[in-house]
Protein backbone atom coordinates (compact mmCIF):
# COMPACT_ATOMS: atom_id res chain seq x y z
CA UNK A 1 0.00 0.00 0.00
CA UNK A 2 2.82 2.36 1.18
CA UNK A 3 4.49 2.05 -2.11
CA UNK A 4 1.72 2.36 -4.19
CA UNK A 5 1.43 5.74 -2.66
CA UNK A 6 5.34 6.56 -3.14
CA UNK A 7 5.25 5.10 -6.43
CA UNK A 8 1.69 7.83 -7.52
CA UNK A 9 3.71 10.43 -5.84
CA UNK A 10 6.84 9.92 -7.73
CA UNK A 11 5.33 10.21 -10.97
CA UNK A 12 3.17 12.81 -10.00
CA UNK A 13 5.87 15.27 -9.17
CA UNK A 14 7.94 14.14 -12.50
CA UNK A 15 4.67 15.32 -14.04
CA UNK A 16 5.05 18.74 -13.15
CA UNK A 17 8.66 19.02 -13.39
CA UNK A 18 8.05 17.93 -17.08
CA UNK A 19 5.60 20.54 -17.29
CA UNK A 20 7.00 23.50 -15.89
CA UNK A 21 10.22 22.65 -18.23
CA UNK A 22 7.54 22.85 -21.23
CA UNK A 23 6.48 26.35 -20.04
CA UNK A 24 10.33 27.87 -19.63
CA UNK A 25 11.27 26.10 -23.22
CA UNK A 26 7.89 27.80 -24.89
CA UNK A 27 9.17 31.77 -22.88
CA UNK A 28 6.07 31.69 -21.64
CA UNK A 29 5.19 35.14 -20.17
CA UNK A 30 2.23 37.13 -18.83
CA UNK A 31 3.74 40.69 -19.10
CA UNK A 32 2.48 42.93 -21.17
CA UNK A 33 3.32 42.38 -25.35
CA UNK A 34 4.95 39.07 -24.24
CA UNK A 35 2.95 36.89 -26.74
CA UNK A 36 6.33 35.90 -28.42
CA UNK A 37 6.65 33.13 -30.96
CA UNK A 38 8.94 30.25 -30.44
CA UNK A 39 12.21 31.04 -31.12
CA UNK A 40 12.75 30.40 -34.95
CA UNK A 41 9.38 30.23 -35.75
CA UNK A 42 6.56 33.04 -37.02
CA UNK A 43 3.87 33.78 -35.08
CA UNK A 44 1.90 37.47 -33.57
CA UNK A 45 2.97 39.63 -31.15
CA UNK A 46 1.41 42.44 -29.39
CA UNK A 47 3.77 45.76 -28.73
CA UNK A 48 2.62 48.38 -26.56
CA UNK A 49 3.78 51.98 -27.07
CA UNK A 50 3.94 54.84 -24.62
CA UNK A 51 4.42 57.96 -26.65
CA UNK A 52 3.80 57.24 -30.27
CA UNK A 53 0.12 56.11 -31.66
CA UNK A 54 -0.72 53.11 -33.29
CA UNK A 55 -1.19 54.45 -36.26
CA UNK A 56 2.26 56.09 -36.41
CA UNK A 57 3.83 52.69 -35.41
CA UNK A 58 2.12 50.74 -38.39
CA UNK A 59 2.84 53.62 -40.64
CA UNK A 60 7.05 53.24 -39.45
CA UNK A 61 6.35 48.99 -39.93
CA UNK A 62 5.06 49.50 -43.38
CA UNK A 63 8.22 51.77 -44.70
CA UNK A 64 10.12 48.81 -43.47
CA UNK A 65 8.04 46.87 -45.52
CA UNK A 66 6.38 45.25 -42.42
CA UNK A 67 3.12 45.17 -43.38
CA UNK A 68 1.32 42.56 -41.31
CA UNK A 69 0.90 45.17 -38.54
CA UNK A 70 -2.56 46.04 -37.11
CA UNK A 71 -4.02 48.26 -33.88
CA UNK A 72 -5.11 46.56 -31.57
CA UNK A 73 -8.75 47.71 -30.74
CA UNK A 74 -9.08 49.79 -27.04
CA UNK A 75 -5.21 49.86 -26.42
CA UNK A 76 -2.31 51.56 -26.98
CA UNK A 77 -0.47 49.07 -28.84
CA UNK A 78 0.13 47.16 -32.28
CA UNK A 79 0.39 43.65 -33.26
CA UNK A 80 2.41 42.57 -35.92
CA UNK A 81 2.19 39.42 -37.79
CA UNK A 82 5.41 37.70 -39.23
CA UNK A 83 8.80 35.27 -38.89
CA UNK A 84 10.63 35.32 -36.17
CA UNK A 85 13.08 38.24 -37.72
CA UNK A 86 9.97 40.44 -38.45
CA UNK A 87 8.95 40.06 -34.97
CA UNK A 88 12.26 41.12 -33.91
CA UNK A 89 13.37 43.76 -36.27
CA UNK A 90 9.52 45.24 -35.57
CA UNK A 91 10.40 45.12 -31.77
CA UNK A 92 14.11 46.74 -32.25
CA UNK A 93 12.36 49.80 -34.33
CA UNK A 94 9.37 50.53 -32.09
CA UNK A 95 12.07 50.34 -29.42
CA UNK A 96 13.39 53.10 -30.84
CA UNK A 97 11.02 55.61 -31.87
CA UNK A 98 8.61 55.03 -29.34
CA UNK A 99 9.53 58.75 -27.85
CA UNK A 100 8.91 61.78 -28.06
CA UNK A 101 11.23 62.26 -31.35
CA UNK A 102 10.08 62.34 -34.70
CA UNK A 103 11.51 59.54 -36.91
CA UNK A 104 11.94 59.09 -40.57
CA UNK A 105 12.84 56.16 -42.50
CA UNK A 106 15.60 56.86 -45.56
CA UNK A 107 16.42 54.64 -48.33
CA UNK A 108 20.13 55.48 -48.18
CA UNK A 109 21.61 53.03 -51.50
CA UNK A 110 21.17 49.30 -52.71
CA UNK A 111 22.97 46.67 -50.87
CA UNK A 112 25.20 45.95 -53.65
CA UNK A 113 26.40 49.61 -52.93
CA UNK A 114 26.63 49.56 -49.07
CA UNK A 115 30.43 48.98 -49.32
CA UNK A 116 30.99 52.69 -50.49
CA UNK A 117 29.25 54.50 -47.71
CA UNK A 118 30.60 55.74 -44.52
CA UNK A 119 31.16 53.40 -41.59
CA UNK A 120 28.36 54.05 -38.80
CA UNK A 121 31.05 54.85 -36.59
CA UNK A 122 32.38 57.73 -38.84
CA UNK A 123 28.52 58.91 -39.72
CA UNK A 124 27.89 59.52 -35.60
CA UNK A 125 31.17 61.02 -35.39
CA UNK A 126 30.52 63.29 -38.24
CA UNK A 127 26.96 64.54 -36.92
CA UNK A 128 27.86 64.57 -33.27
CA UNK A 129 25.46 63.82 -30.65
CA UNK A 130 24.13 60.76 -32.08
CA UNK A 131 24.51 56.91 -31.19
CA UNK A 132 24.21 55.05 -33.97
CA UNK A 133 23.53 50.92 -34.33
CA UNK A 134 22.40 48.25 -36.14
CA UNK A 135 19.44 45.96 -36.05
CA UNK A 136 21.51 43.31 -34.35
CA UNK A 137 23.08 46.18 -31.73
CA UNK A 138 20.72 48.52 -31.75
CA UNK A 139 22.02 51.77 -29.87
CA UNK A 140 21.84 51.83 -25.66
CA UNK A 141 18.78 54.07 -24.47
CA UNK A 142 20.51 57.43 -23.35
CA UNK A 143 20.55 61.14 -23.63
CA UNK A 144 22.07 60.98 -26.81
CA UNK A 145 19.90 60.86 -30.01
CA UNK A 146 19.76 57.37 -31.64
CA UNK A 147 19.80 56.06 -35.07
CA UNK A 148 19.70 52.78 -37.06
CA UNK A 149 21.18 52.01 -40.40
CA UNK A 150 21.63 48.29 -41.35
CA UNK A 151 20.70 46.29 -44.13
CA UNK A 152 17.44 45.47 -44.85
CA UNK A 153 15.53 43.44 -47.67
CA UNK A 154 17.85 44.41 -50.93
CA UNK A 155 18.37 47.80 -49.25
CA UNK A 156 20.97 50.14 -46.27
CA UNK A 157 17.99 51.56 -44.49
CA UNK A 158 18.26 54.18 -42.03
CA UNK A 159 15.58 54.99 -39.45
CA UNK A 160 16.92 58.49 -37.81
CA UNK A 161 15.38 61.53 -35.81
CA UNK A 162 14.22 63.88 -38.25
CA UNK A 163 16.33 66.97 -36.52
CA UNK A 164 19.31 65.23 -37.94
CA UNK A 165 17.98 63.65 -40.79
CA UNK A 166 19.11 66.28 -43.95
CA UNK A 167 22.98 66.28 -42.57
CA UNK A 168 22.88 62.62 -42.10
CA UNK A 169 21.64 61.64 -45.72
CA UNK A 170 24.09 64.58 -47.26
CA UNK A 171 26.99 62.93 -45.07
CA UNK A 172 26.56 59.62 -46.13
CA UNK A 173 25.87 60.30 -49.95
CA UNK A 174 28.34 63.13 -50.48
CA UNK A 175 30.66 63.11 -47.87
CA UNK A 176 32.36 66.37 -45.95
CA UNK A 177 31.41 68.59 -48.48
CA UNK A 178 27.56 67.60 -48.64
CA UNK A 179 27.79 67.77 -44.79
CA UNK A 180 29.03 71.45 -45.18
CA UNK A 181 26.78 72.64 -47.56
CA UNK A 182 23.84 71.50 -45.40
CA UNK A 183 24.85 73.17 -42.64
CA UNK A 184 25.42 76.12 -44.37
CA UNK A 185 21.99 76.46 -45.59
CA UNK A 186 21.04 75.98 -42.04
CA UNK A 187 23.54 78.91 -41.01
CA UNK A 188 25.32 76.63 -38.85
CA UNK A 189 29.46 77.52 -38.28
CA UNK A 190 31.71 75.37 -39.74
CA UNK A 191 33.28 73.51 -37.16
CA UNK A 192 36.65 71.23 -36.69
CA UNK A 193 34.43 67.84 -37.66
CA UNK A 194 33.66 68.93 -40.96
CA UNK A 195 37.68 69.29 -41.99
CA UNK A 196 38.34 65.29 -40.48
CA UNK A 197 40.10 62.41 -41.68
CA UNK A 198 39.04 61.04 -45.07
CA UNK A 199 35.98 59.16 -45.09
CA UNK A 200 36.35 55.01 -44.17
CA UNK A 201 33.76 52.96 -46.12
CA UNK A 202 32.26 49.65 -44.91
CA UNK A 203 34.53 47.72 -47.57
CA UNK A 204 37.60 48.80 -46.02
CA UNK A 205 37.11 47.50 -42.84
CA UNK A 206 35.87 43.97 -44.11
CA UNK A 207 32.78 43.94 -42.47
CA UNK A 208 29.45 45.52 -43.40
CA UNK A 209 28.42 47.78 -40.56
Amino acid sequence: MWNRLLLHGVRAARTAFLSLMVLALCGCSHGPGAADAPAGLGGQKVFDLKEITPERATAILSDLSITQAAMVPGRNAVSVTGTAGDLYRAGVVLELVDTREEFVVETLVPVSQARVIPMNAQIAEAIGGVAIGTFPNPPQAGERLRAIIDMHGQSVIAIVPACIHHELVAFVTLGWEGLRQVRAEDGQPETASTAAPPIVPWGKRGHAL
